[in-house]
């Protein structure tokens, strides 16, 4: 009742007011003492019965919100149970709560699917991890980095010695694979680490050729690169060159039977510079071009050959949004694909180079 009667302190200080201002009026008017003294105990009363009627009324609307909280697995939803109440400002907290409510639980849905997501992207990770270890621990119980064989006591069936080149190529593929896992976990927080400044271009492209050359000369890939030599472009290098593994693992995994072609063409734009990573693979249909950078999204060709897990291409796009850069695909079924990274104008967003 106390924080009651705080509360309507401003309504009460109102009503005093009244008083003195009525019994001003009255005096001036020479209405008797004993007319003023019954008006203003029938005023009073009023006042006591409309607060007392007031506060019954809302401490029996409030007993129920709290008794319909205490039963709730969900706080939260409180606002879907709230009583109906004749009062403006009691639906006014109503559909506020509501709205908080819903807003809760769609982000509460957002986290729970980022978080089964995560889980089911490292559920798939081990499995795609799983195949270039076994293939290392049996290089290294068949036969020595050098393509020396075992000794025969080692087993009784003598296994095919394993030369270092594949076991470089094996590397490389785990390499590729701890690197998604590391970049799709710390890609939320990129802002937190990368540096965009203006760096060349082609050393970003021959470092991610270098980071998978066994796993393209052992696929018979040819690179062709067509670049000015100069070209630079504004990124982070780091990431840059994790977006390029991406795209030429990627093309390797969907080349033609025997040896494939990659060309990467660098070019400048009025706006920006464009990097394209095109192969002569098996394409994409047209109908799932658009869906290549979605998560998850494996497609036909995914289906078809194995081994794929919707992540590289939706890294690659996520990253370039944060990284202010932009990123297309273009593809023709059975002839070729091209994924093409439009680099912003440095120029016109960064004060200064470094």
């Amino acid at each position: 009742m106390n924080d009651y009667l705080k509360d309507k302190m401003q309504f009460l200080l109102f009503q005093i007011l009244c008083m003195m201002a009525a019994a001003g009026f009255f005096w001036a008017c020479k209405v008797k003492a004993g007319q003023m003294a019954l008006f203003f105990a029938a005023w009073s009363f009023l006042l006591a019965a409309f607060l007392g009627m007031d506060f019954y009324r809302k401490k029996r609307y409030f007993d129920q919100v709290f008794a319909a909280l205490e039963r709730l697995d969900q706080p939260w939803l409180i606002g879907e149970l709230l009583p109906d109440s004749p009062r403006l400002t009691d639906r006014l907290h109503r559909e506020i709560l509501r709205r908080a409510g819903k807003s809760l639980v769609d982000e509460a849905r957002h986290l729970e699917r980022e978080h089964r997501e995560y889980r089911e992207f490292i559920e798939g990770w081990i499995h795609e991890a799983k195949r270039p270890l076994s293939a290392i621990t049996l290089a290294a119980t068949a036969g020595g980095a050098d393509g020396s064989p075992a000794p025969m006591a080692a087993s009784p069936i003598a296994a095919p010695p394993i030369d270092g080149r594949r076991i470089q190529r094996e590397a490389e593929l785990l390499s590729a694979a701890v690197d998604r896992a590391l970049f799709y976990a710390r890609s939320d927080g990129v802002y937190r680490d990368y540096v965009i400044r203006r760096i060349k271009l082609l050393p970003c492209v021959y470092g991610a050729v270098d980071r998978c050359r066994y796993y393209l000369m052992d696929n018979h890939m040819e690179i062709r690169t067509e670049a000015p030599e100069d070209m630079s472009v504004y990124c982070d290098g780091k990431w840059l060159e994790f977006i390029l593994v991406q795209l030429l693992m990627n093309a390797v995994q969907y080349k033609k039977e025997g040896s494939g072609l990659i060309l990467i063409r660098g070019e400048s734009l009025p706006h920006g510079q464009s990097l394209t990573v095109e192969d002569r693979g098996i394409g994409i249909p047209p109908e799932e071009v658009d869906r290549v950078f979605d998560k998850g999204f494996t497609g036909t060709n995914g289906r078809d050959r194995g081994g794929a897990t919707g992540i590289g291409l939706y890294l690659c796009k996520k990253l370039c949004r944060q990284l202010g850069m932009e990123i297309e695909a273009w593809s023709e079924r059975g002839s070729c694909t091209r994924i093409t990274l439009l680099f912003p104008d440095g120029g016109s967003l960064f004060t200064r180079d470094e």
